[in-house]
C-alpha cells in the first residue's frame, strides 16, 4: 500500500490541523466583507445577495436565456460561500428574489445593492424599472472589490469548509490517478437581433400586444429598414403603436393620413401657389421634408386605403422599393428627391366591409413593398385591454373596467355573427372610460359614446336595439 494519502485524507488532515486556524481565518475575513462590500455575516455564514453591475464581456441571463451585452447592466447573484456567481437581467433577478422571499429564505438579502458608480450614472435609472414593478428594494453601498490574493484565500478556505466540514470522510485505499475524460464545452450562446432587443427593450406599458413575438419583430424591422404595414378594424390601435414605435427608437416623427384628402400627389409632393411678391412658385410639401430629414425619420402613412385616386400607391411605390426616391412629376426628366436611408415606413390600412371608400384589400404590388412586415391587429384578449384601460384611466373602478370590456366583448360576438354592421373598437373603450372617471354612470357613457354608430337607417333600428338591450344588461 502506497504511503501517498487521498485527497480526502489531505483535505481531512488539514481541516482537523487548521480548523483553529481556519475559524479565525474565516472570522477575519467576513469582517472584512461586512466592512467594505455589501455581503452580511451571520454566524459563520454570508448571505446570498444581489448587487448591480456592468457587464465588461458577453454574458446571458441564465434564467431567461437572454443576452446581456457589454456595458450593459445586469444583476450578480453570489451564493453563500461565494463559490458561484449567477447573471440575471434585472426582470429576472427581481421575480427571483421575490420567490426566495415568498418561500421564507432566511439566506438571502432581500434587496438589491447599487454600487456608487451606477447609482450616480443617470443612464442606468430607467434599467432599475422592474425593481419598482417588482417592489423590490434598493440599497446604495459603496463596494469595495476584494483582491485576487484575498479571493483565493477565501475560497480555498470556505470551498474546504463547504466541501468537506462536519461531514463524515470515507476511508479510501489509494488508487492510481485516473485519466479524466473532458467533456467539450457547449455551443457559445451566439446573441442575435431577436435576443438584444429582448434583453434591451421593455415591452411598452401604453400599448397591450397579445403577443410580445409583435413587437419585438416591428423592432427588428425599424432596425432593418424594413417597411411596416399594420392592417386591423378601426379603433385598434394602429396609429398611436406608429408614435409609441417611433419614441422608442427615438426617431423624428412625421404622420400623414390620407383619409382627409382628395389629393393625395399635393400631400406628398407639394403644390404651385402663388403670392403677391414671388409671383407662382412650388412650394415642397413636408413629406418631402420628412424623407430629407438627417436623424432618419419615422413616417406614418395612415389610412393608405382611403385613397381613392390611385395616385398614393403609383407615387409611392419606388419610395417603399430599393429603388429609394420620389419622383416630382411623370416626366422622364422629372426631378427628384433622394431618401435619406435611415428613413422607415409604418403605414396603417383598414380592411373590410364596414369601411366605406376603403378597399376591401390592398393589391399584390402594395403588399410586396411590406414583405415581412404585414401585421394583421385585432381587438386585443378582455384582459388585456383591461389592463389598457386602467393605464390610461387609472382612477377607474376595477369593476367598471370589467364591464366595459365584457360589453365590447358580447358586441364583437354580434359583429362576428353578422347581426350587427360595426364592433366597439377600443377607442371607444376608453372613451366611456373617461367618461365614467369625469362622474356620468357608465350606462350613460356606454350610450353617449357607442350609439351614434348604430342609427336607425331607413326606419330599421333593430342593431340600435341589440347595441341598447347589451349596455343595459351592464347594469345587472
Amino acid at each position: 500500500m502506497s504511503s501517498r494519502k487521498s485527497i480526502h485524507e489531505r483535505a481531512k488532515a488539514k481541516l482537523e490541523i487548521d480548523r483553529e486556524a481556519v475559524d479565525k481565518g474565516i472570522e477575519v475575513m467576513e469582517t472584512f466583507i461586512k466592512d467594505s462590500d455589501h455581503v452580511r455575516s451571520e454566524g459563520k455564514m454570508s448571505k446570498i445577495t444581489y448587487t448591480a453591475k456592468i457587464a465588461d464581456t458577453e454574458d446571458m441571463c441564465i434564467y431567461c436565456d437572454e443576452s446581456i451585452s457589454t456595458g450593459h447592466l445586469y444583476i450578480d447573484k453570489t451564493g453563500k460561500h461565494e463559490l458561484r456567481t449567477y447573471s440575471y437581467c434585472v426582470e429576472c433577478a427581481c421575480k427571483d428574489l421575490k420567490g426566495r422571499e415568498a418561500i421564507g429564505y432566511k439566506d438571502t438579502d432581500f434587496c438589491i445593492y447599487i454600487p456608487k458608480d451606477i447609482a450616480k450614472d443617470r443612464k442606468y435609472d430607467y434599467d432599475f424599472t422592474p425593481c419598482v414593478e417588482h417592489k423590490v428594494e434598493l440599497k446604495y453601498k459603496e463596494v469595495k472589490e476584494m483582491t485576487d490574493s484575498d479571493r483565493e484565500d477565501y475560497d480555498e478556505r470556505e470551498g474546504l469548509e463547504a466541501l468537506f466540514g462536519d461531514r463524515p470522510v470515507r476511508e479510501e485505499e489509494d488508487t492510481p490517478d485516473e485519466e479524466l475524460e473532458i467533456e467539450a464545452p457547449p455551443a457559445p450562446h451566439i446573441p442575435t437581433i431577436m435576443s438584444k432587443l429582448k434583453g434591451s427593450v421593455d415591452m411598452p406599458e401604453e400599448f397591450k400586444f397579445a403577443d410580445s413575438t409583435v413587437f419585438y419583430t416591428m423592432l427588428r424591422n425599424i432596425f432593418r429598414g424594413k417597411s411596416i404595414l399594420v392592417t386591423g378594424p378601426s379603433g385598434c390601435g394602429k396609429s398611436s403603436l406608429g408614435k409609441i414605435l417611433a419614441d422608442i427608437t427615438h426617431k423624428p416623427y412625421y404622420a400623414f393620413n390620407f383619409g382627409d384628402t382628395m389629393n393625395p400627389a399635393a400631400k406628398i409632393l407639394g403644390d404651385t401657389k402663388y403670392d403677391s411678391e414671388r409671383g407662382t412658385f412650388f412650394k415642397k410639401s413636408r413629406f418631402v421634408s420628412a424623407l430629407q430629414d438627417k436623424e432618419g425619420a419615422f413616417i406614418m402613412l395612415d389610412e393608405v386605403t382611403r385613397d381613392r385616386t390611385g395616385d398614393l400607391a403609383n407615387i409611392l411605390m419606388p419610395v417603399l422599393d430599393g429603388q429609394k426616391y420620389l419622383a416630382l412629376d411623370e416626366s422622364d426628366d422629372a426631378d427628384t428627391v433622394d431618401i435619406n436611408a435611415n428613413a422607415f415606413f409604418y403605414a396603417t390600412a383598414n380592411i373590410g366591409r364596414e369601411y366605406l371608400g376603403a378597399a376591401h384589400d390592398l393589391d399584390r404590388a402594395w403588399k410586396d413593398r411590406f414583405t415581412g412586415g404585414i401585421y394583421e391587429l385585432e381587438y386585443l384578449p378582455k384582459g388585456k385591454e383591461q389592463e389598457l384601460i386602467m393605464i390610461r384611466s387609472p382612477t377607474l373602478d376595477e369593476k367598471d373596467a370589467d364591464r366595459i370590456t365584457d360589453f365590447a366583448s358580447r358586441v364583437r360576438d354580434l359583429y362576428k355573427a353578422e347581426e350587427i354592421s360595426t364592433a366597439v373598437s377600443t377607442r371607444m373603450c376608453l372613451s366611456t372610460a373617461e367618461f365614467v372617471v369625469d362622474g356620468m354612470s357608465l350606462i350613460d357613457a356606454l350610450k353617449q359614446v357607442c350609439l351614434p354608430f348604430y342609427p336607425v337607417v331607413a326606419g330599421d333600428d333593430s342593431e340600435r336595439v341589440q347595441v341598447i338591450q347589451t349596455i343595459q344588461s351592464m347594469g345587472d
